[in-house]
This record gives C-alpha cells, structure tokens and sequence, in this order.
C-alpha cells in the first residue's frame, strides 16, 4: 500500500489515501494484504486507524515489512491487528479468511485450509500477502522469506475443494507487473494485484456479494 520503494511517502500511497479520504463514509472495512508502510511504526498504525474513521475495521494480512521489523514495531502491529491469524471475518455478504503467510514461508497452513473447507457458504475470500502456487512466482514483487517449493495449482485444488477467490497483495510495485492479475481454474479464483505508484494502479472493492477493480486517479 506505500506504493514505490523508490518514491513512498513514509505512509500509505498518495492516490490511495486520497479515495480513503474522500470515499471513507461509504465504506465500511478496509482491508490491506500486506507491506502497509515501507517502514511501520506504532504512530503510522495509530495515524491509520485515526485518518480513516476509528469506527471502520482495518483489516490486516500482513506481509514481510510488518513482520520483518523492530521489536517495538513488531510489538505494536500486533495491538493494532485484531486477532491471531487466521481468523474468519463477515463483511457485506463475504466471508473472509485472513492469513498470515509470511511466518509459514508462504505456505498454506491446515489450519487455513481447514477453515476455507467448513461451513456452508457458497464461497469463501482467503486475505493473504504471498503467491500461493508456483506457476505465478514470477508476479511476486520479491522472493523473500520463500524457503520451500509452493504447490502447484492442480495440487493446491486438491487440498481446496470449495469455491475460493484467494485475493493476494504482494505484487505490482515495478513496470512489467500488470496492476491486477486474475486467474481461475475449476473451483479457485486468483486475484492478485499491489501498488507501484503507477498511473493505473487498481485497488478492489467488495460489494452486495460482487468483486469490482477500481483504477485509481
């Protein structure tokens, strides 16, 4: 969500504080998939949640630069987030599941797999940072903390056998990534997209049990 490496703010991209800002009486959650600040810090969550309403839900899956930081910083991500990952979340008709990938190498626990197969509903939203399979390794904005080999599709739809949009977030930041990405096979829906600070970079918006993508201005 900070966008560029090269030219970020010290918070959240431009453009996209910018429709949180003029668009926040309209929404009810917010959701990041990871990597919110370049550099976070217990005054940039805080800042986060005052900007944009203190009655809105912010929800985090978070990535390696909320995990991979100081102590201090690391301990005031965890009093912000709002609950041990992963933990199932209900929003204008979704159901969300919302994973924390960085501490499993990217990997998919049973433990997520396991909630995205209980239950009735029709389908179910997985919130996570990382690229779960191998054949779309090459959309990932980096290989860090990637220690094992990913599965592939057709084995992942083995261990998922649920309608499932996984929305990914670690990808976008350089010129040759597409700003979303989507993908689906059989039963499993990828939708994978990030920030760059590009002219057309798109976010996603969830509503009355429809998916939009949204170009930000």
């Amino acid at each position: 969500a900070y966008g560029s490496p090269q030219t970020q703010n010290n918070f959240i991209d431009q453009k996209l504080d910018g429709f949180l800002l003029n668009n926040k009486e309209k929404l009810n959650n917010i959701f990041f998939t990871g990597d919110v600040f370049y550099e976070p810090s217990e005054e940039k969550w805080d800042s986060l949640n005052n900007k944009y309403g203190v009655d809105k839900n912010i929800i985090i899956a978070p990535g390696n630069h909320e995990l991979l930081t100081t102590e201090k910083n690391k301990k005031a991500f965890k009093i912000f987030q709002k609950s041990d990952y992963p933990y199932e979340f209900e929003s204008d008709g979704f159901k969300l599941i919302i994973e924390d990938s960085f501490t499993n190498s990217w990997l998919m626990k049973n433990d997520v797999i396991e909630l995205l197969q209980k239950g009735n509903y029709k389908q179910k939203i997985l919130l996570r940072h990382h690229i779960p399979v191998s054949e779309f390794i090459y959309l990932a904005n980096s290989t860090m903390g990637l220690e094992e080999k990913l599965p592939t599709i057709n084995e992942l739809l083995d261990l998922i056998n649920k309608k499932t949009i996984m929305i990914i977030g670690d990808s976008g930041v350089y010129d040759f990534m597409p700003r979303i990405f989507c993908y689906r096979k059989k039963h499993i829906t990828f939708i994978i997209n990030g920030l760059g600070g590009k002219d057309n970079d798109t976010i996603i918006l969830m509503s009355k049990n429809k998916i939009y993508k949204h170009t930000l201005r």
